[in-house]
């Protein structure tokens, strides 16, 4: 099968047959109107629906996000809960956390089922759980969600046991874009051999964008012709890797870095090599190389 970001509207629709992080590709395509497609959110959801009925902990997971806030489904706390319950049940960090701010209920049952999630969201690095036994803060979710990474940072007691946090970065590569594009997707496809549930978001000055994608036409050339940056988000399990493209006249600048839980040393070494390594091998050079 190809790489997900190789596949074409038709290959990616066969693909999601009974498969659910497929399915949820598409989902995100469909939503935003990428890859050709005119944006469709109520198809969307279908697609999260189906994804969530075959047991998929992002899927139920977002779904009770959507319940939660309103977001193309009615505004219902209690089944929002229901489907985070699912989904924590499943393995999802972020539905584990979702559900933390149970145990401020009056409910002794909810409140167990609050402190509950906070030591098994903790356990897994859940960056919200962690903050909130580090600093003992009792803020809700979204304002967890609201402060910087700088105020996160701050609020939480340093670990000196722990992994530094990763950074990477060169100046003056020289490649196209078409090349960046084929490197970071092949990159994606090695950390999904060795990562739980790999999925990138990917935006420019905030708008979503389809890169990397199987069209050189598609790749979004505002970020050559408006010197503009593009941040690669990937996520798997835990982990959240932050990659930055951006374009100046010297040629390509890219940056990688980590977010809370940062993955281990050697795991950091891993990272940085196997993206090298595939600049290298789409042909990507930079001074001193």
């Amino acid at each position: 099968m190809k790489p997900l970001y190789q596949m074409s509207q038709a290959e990616l629709q066969q693909a999601a047959q009974g498969n659910p992080d497929f399915t949820l590709a598409l989902a995100r395509l469909l939503e935003h109107g990428l890859r050709g497609y005119a944006p469709n959110p109520a198809a969307a959801i279908e697609l999260e629906q189906t994804a969530a009925s075959m047991g998929h902990p992002r899927a139920m997971c977002r779904l009770g996000d959507r319940y939660a806030r309103g977001d193309g489904l009615p505004d219902d706390d209690a089944v929002a809960r229901t489907w985070w319950r699912n989904a924590a049940n499943a393995g999802n960090t972020n539905a584990m956390a979702n559900l933390i701010d149970l145990k401020d209920s009056s409910d002794p049952r909810e409140a167990a089922e609050g402190q509950h999630w906070l030591r098994v969201a903790a356990s897994h690095g859940q960056p919200y759980a962690v903050n909130l036994l580090a600093s003992g803060e009792t803020s809700t979710m979204e304002g967890f969600a609201n402060l910087s990474l700088e105020e996160m940072a701050a609020r939480a007691k340093p670990a000196p046991s722990g992994p530094p946090e990763m950074e990477w970065d060169v100046d003056e590569v020289r490649a196209t874009l078409a090349q960046l594009n084929d490197a970071v997707g092949w990159w994606i496809e090695r950390l999904r051999t060795v990562w739980a549930d790999v999925y990138a978001d990917t935006q420019v000055d905030g708008d979503p964008v389809d890169f990397p994608c199987p069209d050189p036409n598609r790749l979004p050339r505002t970020i050559v012709s408006e010197e503009s940056t593009m941040e690669v988000t990937v996520y798997g399990f835990t982990h959240h890797l932050t990659l930055n493209i951006s374009f100046s006249s010297d040629g390509w600048n890219l940056s990688m870095s980590s977010q809370e839980p940062h993955p281990p040393q050697n795991g950091q070494q891993w990272l940085i090599g196997e993206l090298v390594g595939m600049l290298r091998q789409v042909g990507v050079t930079w001074p001193n190389d």
